[in-house]
């Protein structure tokens, strides 16, 4: 999916080519027609949100009525250092089960669909003197998470607290996350497939966490990288961190700030 119109445009104008004499131009479509569809008016979101059945659903009844309420958003998250992850992030205060932490994040989220990502790794390796391409690839390999969503599959690499949640060795720690099902029923089936309310904000439903229980000032938050992926597996890499190894070394000693837990080994 196309995240902006130029390569839908591109896409189009492929598709239409005859021959070098020969173009039929496109009158009433282009890229940023396609654009507006892949983002329904907000009139659409209110009308599906208030009808059965998707007025029950996870994406209506759960996730809306929290992100437009300040009063469930917990930004009071703090970033330590940990001796073997290297930073992980804590609670300041109380959180109350199902809020959201550090919402901001889908604001200020780096986001690379497949086609940028494969690019991307085209460039670094046929250019290997384009250093800030390459870190730029590091950042989005060590912090980045695939998202499939409505208008969006690739990746995204949060900038906020979040980046720094660590990985949840086994249930009892396991205490934040991303809302699981946004569009299914109590069976697990997708009834419907026009959703006005993920086509609008593909971005936040990737990016947000939530408590899943009540977590103390002071504790750690940690979730279940198997959500970090599509294959829905633990990289071998992370899971040495249940075992009290570290991804990165760091020497506090030198410097308090150096070395930071990255999502994967590159």
């Amino acid at each position: 999916m196309r995240r902006n119109p130029s390569p839908i445009d591109i896409d189009i104008a492929k598709s239409m080519y005859r021959s070098s004499s020969s173009y039929i131009n496109t009158l009433f479509y282009d890229g940023p027609t396609h654009t507006s569809y892949l983002r329904p008016n907000r009139a659409w979101e209110y009308w599906f949100c208030n009808k059965l059945p998707w007025k029950e659903m996870p994406g209506c009844s759960v996730f809306l009525p929290k992100f437009l309420n300040e009063k469930y958003h917990v930004d009071k998250l703090d970033v330590v250092i940990d001796p073997v992850k290297g930073r992980t992030t804590k609670a300041m205060d109380d959180i109350p089960e199902g809020y959201i932490l550090s919402p901001q994040d889908s604001a200020v989220s780096l986001f690379f669909d497949d086609e940028h990502y494969e690019n991307l790794h085209e460039f670094v390796k046929s250019v290997p003197s384009a250093v800030l391409y390459k870190q730029m690839l590091s950042v989005i390999d060590g912090y980045g998470f695939q998202i499939s969503s409505h208008g969006f599959g690739g990746f995204v690499c949060s900038t906020a607290n979040n980046t720094f949640m660590n990985h949840a060795c086994n249930e009892e720690q396991l205490n934040a996350g991303p809302l699981e099902s946004l569009s299914l029923d109590e069976d697990g089936v997708s009834s419907y497939y026009f959703d006005p309310v993920q086509a609008r904000r593909s971005e936040s439903f990737g990016v947000h966490t939530f408590s899943y229980r009540s977590v103390k000032k002071g504790e750690e938050i940690l979730m279940d990288y198997k959500h970090l992926r599509d294959s829905g597996e633990v990289r071998e890499s992370e899971k040495g961190m249940c075992e009290g190894l570290g991804i990165i070394p760091i020497d506090q000693e030198k410097d308090p700030e150096v070395g930071h837990h990255r999502r994967e080994e590159l």
